[in-house]
């Protein structure tokens, strides 16, 4: 087999460098059509161009945004259209009128943002900037055990530690009173203890999932698309 590779190299060259070039023509013409960061782009094209066949394997398994694929095939990206349209108060309609005359700069975004979420912007809103863990924990905490309809939790990380236990117990004292409690964890996030806080919440009754398994063979094929967000 190797001697007959060797006796025709000129020709297994050939046909190599044919394959290269259609791959990489195929990634290059996937990422031009799909990245919207130019910077990005111009990256993932000099690569696969420049290294051959490991550069497409490359993009192939961390460059491709596969979640924004699987989000269009559950026809989630119109979400916000099956809301349903919410009727202002007059005194709503009032302060949406007033914003208007006091930021007209903003008048175009807030329609913008309005068409598309059916939700209008409204002033008075107050944000308290939350800057470490010292701040956060208790204030999330707090919301959790103030909340009479729902809690919805999403981290990155959820360890079952020091920090974590008060989470798990308020949860569960949010779901004893009649609270719709649901918890969403990175599933490689879940990992980073030894306990696995999605295994515990669930044990005790509380919904919980995690995001993206990374379960082989998927596992290249999410590893670039952890969900870092803490909500």
């Amino acid at each position: 087999m190797w001697a007959y590779l060797i006796n025709r190299w000129p020709v297994v060259g050939l046909v190599l460098a044919l394959v290269d070039v259609a791959v990489a023509t195929w990634a290059t013409t996937h990422i031009v059509l799909n990245k919207r960061d130019n910077r990005g782009a111009i990256g993932w094209v000099g690569l696969v161009w420049l290294a051959p066949f490991v550069g497409a394997l490359a993009y192939f398994c961390f460059g491709i945004n596969r979640i924004q694929r699987k989000a269009l095939a559950l026809r989630v990206r119109d979400a916000w259209s099956h809301l349903p349209r919410l009727e202002l108060t007059p005194d709503e309609i009032e302060r949406r009128d007033r914003f208007a005359e006091e930021m007209p700069n903003f008048v175009g975004l807030a329609m913008l943002g309005q068409h598309i979420t059916h939700r209008p912007v409204l002033p008075g809103n107050d944000i308290r900037p939350l800057l470490n863990g010292d701040d956060a924990y208790p204030a999330m905490l707090a919301a959790i055990d103030g909340a009479q309809r729902s809690v919805a939790l999403l981290s990155y990380i959820f360890d079952s530690d020091r920090a974590g236990q008060p989470f798990l117990e308020a949860l569960v004292r949010a779901r004893d009173r009649g609270v719709e409690v649901r918890v969403l964890v990175d599933d490689v996030g879940s990992r980073y203890s030894r306990r696995n806080m999605v295994r515990e919440l669930r044990s005790v009754g509380v919904t919980a999932a995690l995001f993206l398994p990374t379960r082989v063979p998927r596992m290249f094929k999410y590893a670039n698309l952890r969900n870092h967000r803490k909500i």
